[in-house]
């Protein structure tokens, strides 16, 4: 196995034209990606690579040290992320690489190594102990004929809303400037206050809109007689659309808007060539929008968390326990 070297800033070039190639890599893996996080956040990034004897990479792993008061220092493939394989061809290159990260840990007295992975990541995981399995993402297939996926859609729930916020006069207007992310922000910021969940910070958005070139980040929202009732920020790479925040005021839900812009959305990603639209990630006890999800005829697949060392259900106490409830 060839040696093993940490990403610096300046190869960045080099990186995204790996990441761009690699069948398993995603936004999440591009060096904006690291920027967005290292911007809002201020956490230290750590990509181990290989290479060849040109230079070009050949396997990756991208981690994100993060320090709590509450779960220590934890090394995180990737923050803010669904899910972020390891960018590798073999189980050589897996199980090197995860040797490396775990020196690495021990040298810097990081307590756990946690990988998010989907169901495009298999590789030898008999190293990683039991994985976790409290998050689903939900895909809908958009390689196939515009009005068979409008067919699917759910009669009642999504397809007459639809039609609703058609006869109430709903428009989509596309974001083109930072002030479009304070809009998305504040029907953010409401929705989340309103769930009693916590939001990411704006920066975080702001970061996002900054950094990320135009074809991989566009907001939608739907406006009502002047007012903007619903919004969505949509990333966009390779062939997938994900559909990871939105958020509408309560108190217009009945005009239909959210799901008339989901299906623009959809509509959009269709015409433009995309093959999935991702519906983003969900907690699988989230009974609710679980269902809303299905209701687009999207298809579950599920995530893979692995915390090393195995940790048994301590780790899922940060999602559902003490620490969310704090």
């Amino acid at each position: 196995m060839s040696k093993i070297h940490t990403l610096a800033t300046n190869d960045a070039a080099k990186w995204d034209d790996f990441v761009h190639n690699h069948e398993l890599g995603t936004i999440y893996h591009t060096s904006a990606w690291r920027t967005i996080i290292e911007k809002t956040y201020k956490h230290s990034a750590h990509y181990f690579y290989t290479e060849d004897q040109s230079g070009n990479i050949t396997a990756a792993m991208p981690f994100f040290a993060i320090k709590t008061r509450l779960t220590g220092t934890r090394l995180v493939s990737l923050p803010a992320a669904q899910a972020c394989n390891p960018l590798l061809t073999d189980d050589q290159q897996f199980h090197a690489l995860l040797q490396h990260a775990r020196a690495f840990t021990k040298a810097q007295n990081i307590t756990t190594i946690e990988l998010k992975t989907d169901t495009h990541f298999r590789f030898d995981s008999t190293q990683l102990g039991r994985g976790q399995n409290g998050y689903s993402i939900f895909v809908l297939d958009l390689d196939k004929d515009l009005a068979a996926i409008e067919k699917a859609l759910h009669k009642n729930s999504i397809r007459q809303n639809i039609k609703k916020a058609g006869k109430n006069n709903i428009r989509v207007v596309a974001g083109t400037a930072q002030k479009d992310v304070d809009i998305f922000y504040q029907l953010y910021l409401k929705m989340r206050k309103e769930y009693g969940l916590l939001p990411q910070p704006h920066k975080f958005f702001a970061s996002m809109w900054q950094v990320l070139p135009p074809e991989n980040i566009e907001i939608l929202h739907a406006e009502y007689r002047g007012q903007i009732i619903s919004s969505v920020l949509l990333l966009k790479y390779k062939d997938t659309l994900t559909y990871e925040y939105g958020a509408s005021l309560s108190e217009m839900k009945n005009l239909g808007a959210s799901p008339f812009l989901l299906w623009q959305a959809i509509e959009r990603a269709h015409r433009r060539g995309y093959k999935r639209f991702d519906f983003g990630r969900v907690e699988d006890d989230n009974a609710g929008l679980v269902q809303f999800k299905k209701r687009w005829g999207a298809q579950r697949e599920p995530l893979t968390y692995y915390h090393i060392p195995d940790l048994g259900h301590s780790t899922h106490l940060r999602q559902n326990g003490l620490s969310k409830r704090i």
